[in-house]
């Protein structure tokens, strides 16, 4: 697995303890538990975000395994601090599904809303900044206006390009509150069929007394893992003990020659065998050997291995280098163009470009991306300051 750890998206040593901590049991977890403490100051240091929003489940994990620690009042602390923080945010989102509702749409939770109250059956345990709404494509635009009523607004340029380039969109309310509107699952299959067979085989879910749908066990272990394997600012630690969960629960419902499937046809199979592998090999998961020689007998497409070398790199590396934010941005135009001709795929890069630059005219692309370069050539050959002289 050595090979496999050079990527920013990876749990440090210090957060692979802190998950022991959170994911073992007996003695193994509170071993853990001491390391941890051993390398780490739980009260005078300023923890990760990742890390600190693994703490509420820690503290329940320690709990079961019966710590007698003077720290649990602290987790202890934690725990109820997220389960308020969770309470009214499942209340205010309640609100905005029963609204939806109304207006005759159609909604699915996604992320962690689904797995604090079916996986988990605790909603404490898993904190979370909003909650993700998924509703049909062709709804978007109605579901944002009814919402407008109730004094949220969309944080967009243009909801009509977000349809097109993108798979969701924030909404702000009243004293900033947020949730993310989707209407794709994935962001990398924007294909209008891409979500059709998600909703078929969703199921029901009870949201804060109002019903609502979630994807089912299978494709949500996938959506799980590969939404993780990606670097971001706050460290994405979260999906480990998510797919263990779903594991720990589901496990015998989860259908494993579809998560084959999907993985190929989605061309995510690269992302979800090192994510599975992962947390076979250091968690223990339990998850069919052939299954994960079946997603790396399969050599990844061009567009994975494009894709998995930038999602792993942080972006101040990212934008270190000569190409910078390019490479992904071409990613995105492939997955965006997928299935399309070839005349089709190069008549549509000027409005995606456009797109992506923020930018009013199709005009203003070539301009901008020739300063990018220019800027970048600028920098390579620009001398650091005082080398040269004596």
């Amino acid at each position: 697995m050595a090979s496999l750890r050079k990527e920013a998206f990876w749990p440090t040593k210090d957060q692979e303890i802190l998950l022991r901590a959170a994911l073992l049991t007996g003695d193994k977890a509170l071993d853990a538990w001491l390391e941890w403490t051993s390398r780490n100051d739980f009260i005078e240091e300023n923890h990760d975000r990742g890390s600190f929003r693994l703490f509420p489940l820690v503290y329940k994990n320690l709990v079961a395994c019966g710590l007698n620690d003077p720290l649990m009042t602290r987790l202890k602390g934690l725990y109820r601090y997220s389960w308020c923080a969770n309470q009214r945010l499942f209340h205010e989102t309640a609100a905005i599904l029963k609204s939806l509702h109304e207006a005759g749409l159609q909604t699915m939770v996604l992320k962690g809303a689904p797995m604090a109250l079916y996986y988990y059956n605790d909603v404490g345990v898993r904190p979370m900044a909003d909650v993700d709404v998924l509703v049909p494509q062709e709804q978007v635009q109605e579901a944002i206006a009814r919402l407008e009523k109730e004094d949220w607004r969309a944080n967009t340029r243009s909801i009509t390009d977000d349809l097109r380039f993108r798979h969701a969109v924030q909404l702000i309310g009243k004293d900033d509150h947020e949730f993310d509107l989707h209407w794709h699952v994935y962001r990398e299959c924007l294909q209008n069929e891409a979500d059709e067979e998600l909703w078929q085989r969703s199921m029901e879910l009870s949201f804060a007394g109002v019903p609502t749908r979630a994807m089912e066990p299978t494709d949500t272990l996938l959506h799980t893992v590969v939404h993780g394997i990606r670097w971001n600012p706050e460290p994405s630690i979260r999906w480990i003990p998510d797919a263990m969960i779903i594991l720990q629960k589901a496990g015998n419902n989860i259908d494993w020659d579809r998560v084959l499937d999907q993985a190929g046809r989605r061309r995510i199979r690269l992302r979800a065998a090192r994510g599975l592998r992962y947390l076979q090999e250091i968690f223990e998961a339990p998850i069919p050997h052939r299954i994960l020689d079946g997603l790396e007998s399969v050599p990844p497409t061009f567009t994975e291995r494009i894709e998995y070398r930038y999602i792993g790199i942080d972006s101040d590396k990212r934008r270190s280098l000569f190409l910078g934010y390019y490479p992904i941005l071409f990613v995105y135009f492939l997955r965006y163009s997928a299935g399309k001709s070839l005349f089709s795929k190069l008549a549509q890069i000027p409005e995606f470009m456009r797109y992506h630059f923020q930018l009013k005219r199709r005009s203003q692309v070539l301009p901008v991306v020739l300063g990018h370069i220019w800027n970048k050539i600028k920098k390579m050959v620009r001398k650091p300051e005082g080398k040269g002289r004596r």
